[in-house]
C-alpha cells in the first residue's frame, strides 16, 4: 500500500481540483508501472484503516488549512499511526507567523513574483487575505515540533520558497 489523498471537507472548488489531482496521480502511477503497488484514496486520514500499515505518506500544502494548533496536533499523529516504523513522510506547508515583519516581507516578495508571472491580481488578493481566514499558518519551529510530537524523527527541511517550507522525516 502506498499513497492516500485527503480531500473530504474541502470547499467544492478544492474538491474538484483534488479529483483532478487524484486522476493525474492515477495516470502517472500507471505510466510508471506502479499501479499494482499504489493505492490512491480520497477522504480524511481518520477514515483510513490503521492496518495494514502504509509504506509512506505525504501531507502537501494541507496543514496550513487545518485551523488551530489542537487540530494540527490531532492530524499528524493520525498520519503517523497509519505508517510502518521507518516509513518516509513528506510534509509541505505555508509556515510562518502572519503577524511578523518577516512574514509580511516574504508575502510582498511572493506577490511580486506571482504578479510578474501572470497570476491575476484578484487571485493574488484572495490568496493574500487567506491567512487567518481560510488558512492558519504557524511558525516553522512549531511545525517541526508537531512532527516530532506525532512520532516522526530526523526531520530535515528539503525545500523552501517564500513561505512554503517542506520537510522529510521518518516514522519512529
Amino acid at each position: 500500500m502506498g499513497l492516500a489523498g485527503t480531500t473530504a471537507g474541502w470547499h467544492p472548488e478544492r474538491r474538484s481540483a483534488a479529483a483532478q489531482i487524484l486522476a493525474q496521480a492515477q495516470r502517472r502511477t500507471a505510466e510508471a508501472g506502479l499501479a499494482a503497488r499504489v493505492t490512491l484514496q480520497e477522504g480524511t486520514v481518520d477514515a483510513l484503516p490503521e492496518q495494514p500499515a502504509y509504506a509512506a505518506a505525504t501531507c502537501l500544502l494541507v496543514l496550513h488549512f487545518v485551523k488551530g494548533l489542537a487540530a494540527k496536533r490531532e492530524l499528524l499523529p493520525q498520519i503517523a499511526a497509519r505508517l510502518r516504523p521507518g516509513a518516509p513522510f513528506c510534509l509541505a506547508t505555508i509556515a510562518g507567523d502572519p503577524q511578523s515583519q518577516s512574514f509580511r516581507l516574504q508575502t510582498q516578495a511572493w506577490q511580486t513574483h506571482m504578479l510578474d508571472n501572470g497570476i491575476a491580481r484578484a487571485e493574488w488578493e484572495r490568496f493574500a487575505a487567506s491567512p487567518g481566514n481560510e488558512s492558519d499558518p504557524i511558525p516553522e519551529s512549531h511545525v517541526q515540533a508537531l512532527m516530532e510530537e506525532a512520532g516522526f524523527e530526523h526531520a530535515t527541511r528539503y525545500f523552501g520558497s517564500y513561505l512554503v517550507h517542506a520537510w522529510f522525516a521518518v516514522k519512529r
